[in-house]
Order: structure tokens, then C-alpha cells, then sequence
């Protein structure tokens, strides 16, 4: 136990930085975010590798039919994610746009106080 929690300490690292900038929800939803902003063109190319993947395996299986099989799905699969991935980042581009939701905070209504 003792070893994987060394061994997962720089892992945790950046989440200590990031728990130290954070003052309040608006600031944690924001981080995750910018988080979640960073990571999905990074899944989106895994899942465009792993088409790739399975169109080489196709290509190489030649005529052994279980190999082709396993290209095939593997291809299907990684079509399915690329379409769901990009449509759920469209939507969420449209919604935002249409609702115009922004990450930016919003100006605090000052308080008339005649008394000074």
C-alpha cells in the first residue's frame, strides 16, 4: 500500500495546486472546466487512433475472418465515439451560445445607501 501511494504522489500533485487556487464553487466549477476543455480533443483523438487501430487491423488480417471481424468492431466502436463525442461538444457549443452561458462572472448589483 505504502509503495502505490508513493508511486501515485505526482500524480496527485497538480490537484494540490489546483485545490490551493480554489476560493469557491465558482472558481472549482470553473477549474473543471477549464479541465474537461483540455482533456476532450485529447479522448477525441484516442477514439480517431483507435479507428485508425482497427483499420489497420482489417487491412492486415488479410483473410483470417476472426481478425477482420475484430477491425471491423473495433472500427465500429471507435465511429460510435467520434459521433457521440463531438456531438455532445456541438451541443454543449449551441446550448451555451444559444442560452449565453459564459465562464465569466457576473458584475455584483451595488446597494443604494443614501446614509453615508
Amino acid at each position: 500500500m505504502k509503495r502505490i501511494l508513493i508511486a501515485a504522489s505526482p500524480i496527485a500533485l497538480p490537484f494540490v495546486a489546483l485545490a490551493a487556487q480554489i476560493r469557491n464553487i465558482n472558481d472549482l466549477i470553473s477549474s473543471l472546466g477549464n479541465i474537461l476543455n483540455s482533456v476532450a480533443p485529447l479522448v477525441i483523438g484516442l477514439a480517431f487512433l483507435w479507428f485508425i487501430w482497427g483499420v489497420v487491423k482489417y487491412i492486415t488480417a488479410g483473410s483470417e475472418e476472426e481478425d477482420r471481424n475484430k477491425g471491423r468492431d473495433m472500427m465500429i466502436w471507435g465511429i460510435i465515439a467520434l459521433f457521440v463525442m463531438t456531438s455532445v461538444w456541438g451541443l454543449v457549443g449551441i446550448l451555451s451560445g444559444t442560452f449565453e452561458l459564459s465562464n465569466t462572472q457576473p458584475t455584483a448589483p451595488t446597494i443604494y445607501n443614501p446614509r453615508p
